[in-house]
């Protein structure tokens, strides 16, 4: 039955030369389809079990659906029957020319912290696609530097949708397993038992502290552990960054989630910041350009 399950239209990608050609990286096995070609590659899975595979398949199609320059989308997929073993699945995927941890480690190895300007461009084109998630009822609940792409054109991309979308049917949701040690984990769901369900409010605001703490940490250019009291560090960005952007950070890293700010009010303030930069009041021309270099779309 299931000899083989592709999507519509064909895979343009091939089977024979891609089992050849896996390397394995991070439990994951990733093909580079054409070294002369930078804009895919595909990633590599297995389901044991027919329920596994629908399972993938239901997360892959959700994940295939959106429209927004700042997530990062399945284009196209392809799966193997490997009886008796179970199936193969395989994802073309948009190529990644690095992620934010790369850049924050060249900042933090160079000792160069970077412009406010630069900060508001991420921060902007993040919480864009974060608003985008949040009204289709979708939480993020993995967003962490390593799930904020650049592609070769140096154009941000949020990944790891998938998470989210796989449950944005229910009204409560099971706590993440690796949930536990990580700054950008809420502290309410670090909190949390692993039995307990969280309403989807609860984990759009988790989402936004996750937002915050990695905008303090490109602010402050260093990591923080998991551990760090991340308000007191806040209050030290006031001598380098305006006002306007300090008081978001400290309302996104606040312990009770109901005081931190939305996508939407993030987003409004921005602009507020973008134009303070501009030392001016921009034309209305001048803002919808400042709205696509925050987001980092081109004409």
């Amino acid at each position: 039955m299931y000899s083989s399950v592709m999507s519509n239209p064909t895979p343009t990608f091939n089977y024979q030369k891609l089992t050849a050609n896996f390397k394995e990286t991070e439990h994951l096995f990733i093909y580079q389809s054409d070294p002369h070609d930078e804009r895919w590659l595909v990633k590599f899975s297995r389901a044991n079990t027919t329920e596994q595979l629908l399972t993938a398949l239901k997360s892959i199609q959700l994940g295939s659906n959106h429209d927004h320059p700042v997530i990062s989308s399945i284009r196209n997929y392809y799966v193997q029957n490997a009886h008796p073993t179970g199936f193969e699945i395989y994802e073309k995927l948009p190529r990644m020319k690095e992620n934010l941890s790369d850049v924050l480690t060249r900042h933090i190895t160079a000792q160069k912290p970077m412009s406010e300007a630069q900060i508001i461009k991420y921060f902007y084109s993040l919480v864009s696609g974060i608003d985008y998630l949040h009204n289709k009822k979708i939480p993020h609940r993995n967003i962490k530097p390593t799930n904020v792409l650049f592609n070769r054109f140096g154009d941000i991309k949020l990944a790891d949708i998938r998470a989210g979308n796989i449950v944005r049917e229910l009204d409560t949701f099971g706590v993440p397993i690796n949930s536990e040690g990580s700054i950008y984990v809420a502290p309410e769901i670090q909190a949390a038992n692993l039995e307990q369900k969280l309403k989807k409010e609860q984990l759009y605001r988790a989402d936004m502290w996750s937002l915050g703490a990695i905008i303090v940490e490109l602010c402050l250019n260093e990591r923080l552990s998991g551990d760090a009291k991340i308000q007191n560090r806040v209050s030290e960005l006031k001598v380098r960054y305006s006002e306007t952007l300090v008081e978001i950070l400290s309302s996104l890293v606040r312990e009770n989630p109901e005081e931190r700010m939305t996508a939407g009010n993030v987003k409004a303030n921005l602009m507020k910041i973008y134009e303070e930069l501009q030392n001016e009041k921009p034309s209305l021309e001048g803002v919808e350009r400042g709205r696509r270099f925050l987001s980092g779309i081109r004409n």
